[in-house]
């Protein structure tokens, strides 16, 4: 809404409602989450609340009358008319702006939809328009879905072999995707040559395509997508890591750029092992500032978007700590609880010095990176697929977590406690759908301790672990001490679906 107002004197509005149409399950979630930090809370649900907002009606998408629409000086022009898909909503970035189907932005909203209101069909039909508009010629994926009807991929696998081959074209003989320089990445400055952050990616999606690959029994591309992952990771940590720094550096040419993107990307996709994956978590720790984790390859720009993925990163790394430090005071007392913000939804880009305005816009957009890592990390419920899943809860310094899920098979729960008085036991409750075939990973504590797993079927598994090697004892601290997975892990696998 603009006001325009002439003479002097107020103006003064009051009883002000509006019609909300985004996300047609807005009184249904499916998912919830709950632990003994009110700021995590509101951290969880402010994410599913952006991204209900970021699903509109298919129908009130941008036009692209105005796509640049960076000028402060002169009015920008969201028209919001042009159809997106051919059902009745789409998964878009930016409710408030963009309103187009972006693939970067589907990989932060997809687990985030999936984990609150389970919106299935709205998943499929937006992705589904993405490969509609596929080269045809060269197997190229758009940079974003173009507002317009057409008719959905028949056959995503197919596609996805074909956006390989075109993919694949870039790795030449170092082992290494060549990147032609060019800006359409997220914003960041210089993309192109040898570098971290589209090599890392890389590996990551092939990784997932082999599983993919495996689920529809489909191995013709097993073995070169294999040996590519293979070279992405030798030649990655021979060219990149500065091991001075403790970081990956963005490309071959600049030694001095250590991107936010690369680094936690490379820890996601296992380019990186896991003492690198701790430095790295810990040195990305090092350089927050106020406001948050700052993103180097786009100066003075913090990117919640890629502070996201960083999330997930110091998850990965063994450093649960880390993320849930970033989560609080990043997320909560910064964008839910100053006082420009909406206390409500989160932005997806801002200045270093906490200024709100975004390099590439002259408003701002939205981010719900937060609740996949709560749910999943922090509660510990990972859903691999239809039949298979993981539970590992990793905490850090929280004593009462719980979370869940219902999807189209089933209900996924899991709550974890631990004990309040001394802090020297832990109990974690987790129920699956039956059915489905899983594991419990649990991290070893920090003293000695005998770890149980029983069934309501009559299942039961024990071990004795002893990881402490002296000092003073942690328990005034948490279960596993201040950073979990430092000792290393338990796992119990083949378990069926079921309450443990």
């Amino acid at each position: 809404m603009s006001l325009y107002h002439n003479s002097s004197g107020t103006v003064s509005l009051s009883n002000l409602t509006t019609y909300i149409n985004s996300a047609p399950s807005l009184r249904d979630y499916t998912g919830y989450f709950h632990a003994d930090d009110n700021k995590l809370n509101r951290v969880w649900y402010a994410s599913a609340w952006t991204d209900q907002l970021c699903t509109i009606p298919s129908d009130q998408g941008n036009s692209l009358a105005d796509p640049g629409a960076k000028s402060t000086s002169e009015p920008t022009y969201w028209w919001a008319n042009s159809t997106l898909t051919n059902g009745s909503y789409a998964l878009v970035d930016g409710a408030k702006r963009d309103k187009l189907i972006w693939p970067g932005d589907l990989g932060i909203e997809i687990p985030a939809v999936f984990l609150s209101t389970n919106e299935a069909d709205i998943i499929k039909i937006s992705v589904q328009q993405l490969f509609a508009q596929q080269n045809a010629a060269t197997g190229q994926m758009p940079y974003a879905a173009a507002p317009i009807i057409m008719k959905p991929a028949d056959n995503e696998i197919s596609n996805l072999a074909e956006e390989f081959s075109f993919t694949l074209g870039y790795v030449d003989g170092s082992g290494l995707a060549y990147i032609p320089v060019n800006n359409r990445d997220w914003l960041r400055s210089d993309m192109g040559y040898y570098n971290i952050e589209a090599n890392s990616m890389l590996a990551y999606t092939l990784k997932a395509a082999l599983a993919l690959a495996e689920a529809v029994s489909d191995y013709s591309e097993s073995a070169n997508w294999t040996t590519t992952i293979n070279g992405i990771e030798m030649a990655a940590n021979e060219l990149l890591w500065n091991s001075a720094e403790g970081l990956y550096q963005d490309n071959e040419n600049n030694t001095s750029l250590f991107p936010q993107d690369g680094n936690v990307w490379a820890i996601i996709s296992g380019v990186a092992n896991s003492t690198q994956a701790a430095t790295i978590s810990n040195n990305l720790r090092a350089r927050w500032g106020p406001y948050g984790a700052p993103a180097p390859e786009a100066p003075n720009t913090i990117s919640p978007f890629i502070s996201s993925y960083e999330l997930q990163a110091h998850f990965l790394a063994g450093q649960p700590q880390n993320a849930i430090d970033l989560m609080r005071f990043m997320g909560a007392d910064f964008m839910l609880n100053d006082p420009r913000m909406t206390n409500s939804t989160f932005i997806e880009g801002y200045r270093t010095d906490g200024g709100l305005d975004y390099r590439a816009y002259s408003d701002a957009a939205r981010s719900p990176g937060p609740l996949l890592v709560l749910s999943s990390y922090v509660a510990g419920l990972q859903v691999l697929n239809s039949t298979n899943w993981i539970a590992y809860p990793r905490p850090g310094n929280l004593s009462d977590v719980e979370a869940g899920f219902e999807l189209d098979y089933g209900r996924y729960a899991a709550s974890l406690k631990v004990d309040s008085s001394r802090k020297s036991s832990l109990s974690y409750y987790v129920s699956t759908p039956k059915g489905t075939t899983g594991s419990i990973i649990l991290d070893i504590p920090e003293y000695k301790a005998k770890i149980r797993i029983v069934s309501t079927t009559g299942y039961e598994w024990s071990e004795t672990v002893d990881a402490w090697t002296g000092g003073a004892n942690p328990r005034d601290v948490s279960f596993w001490g201040p950073q979990d997975s430092t000792a290393g892990t338990v796992e119990v696998d083949g378990l069926v679906g079921g309450e443990y």
